[in-house]
């Protein structure tokens, strides 16, 4: 099922995961992001010191000017390291709501776009649940480090569009305007938070 684009057809074999051993896999991938994210801070908390020690080569360098720096770059991280710890405690709450979101959403699509095609509020449901299990599959590209955020949500759209299409049988207009509505709401969360975190660091310096 990860990371299987074939939505052409349900396996009898197929695993579909419930919600809870869903929501626990992933929270065990955010434990391995988050392991990936302390090795780059270990690393990060290191530097300044590499700085230090090439006092003799950069004289010219104001120390006040390089002392100043470092104890910027140690609030960030210090600030980053909390905000992934409670990321990382919270996940499942975050990712049960955001569950839920995409689960509401779609069957609203559903009675929207007249889908249903049949199907029992109970198939759907089932429908729904098995195309949102694999849109997250994608969260495994997050595992490769730097540019596994970028990849996995790329992919996370992509499988979104196909399970849209091939198995909810939506057309390229209604799968499109279905993944358009939340990335502008996830657009307008990116930039609350990005003003948030604006006036945070306004505060600490």
């Amino acid at each position: 099922m990860f990371l299987n684009p074939n939505y052409n057809s349900v396996a009898s074999n197929e695993v579909v995961l419930g919600l809870t051993e869903f929501i626990l896999l992933n929270w065990m991938l955010s434990f391995i992001r988050g392991f990936y994210f302390f090795i780059a801070i270990i690393i990060g908390n290191h530097l300044p010191n590499l700085f230090s020690n090439s006092q003799g080569s950069t004289e010219h360098i104001s120390f006040e000017g390089l002392n100043s720096l470092v104890n910027f770059v140690g609030k960030i991280y210090q600030y980053s390291l909390y905000s992934h710890g409670i990321e990382i405690v919270f996940y499942p709450i975050i990712l049960f709501f955001a569950y839920r979101f995409w689960m509401a959403i779609l069957q609203f699509f559903f009675e929207l776009f007249s889908l249903k095609n049949g199907y029992g509020d109970e198939e759907i449901k089932s429908l729904c649940h098995r195309v949102i299990q694999r849109s997250f599959s994608a969260n495994f590209l997050t595992l490769i480090p730097i540019v596994g955020n970028a990849l996995s949500y790329c992919l996370f759209c992509v499988y979104f569009y196909l399970g849209l299409r091939k198995q909810c049988q939506f057309s390229n207009i209604q799968a499109l305007s279905f993944l358009f509505i939340p990335l502008v709401i996830t657009g307008c969360a990116t930039l609350l938070l990005l003003i948030y975190g604006i006036l945070v660091l306004r505060l600490l310096f």
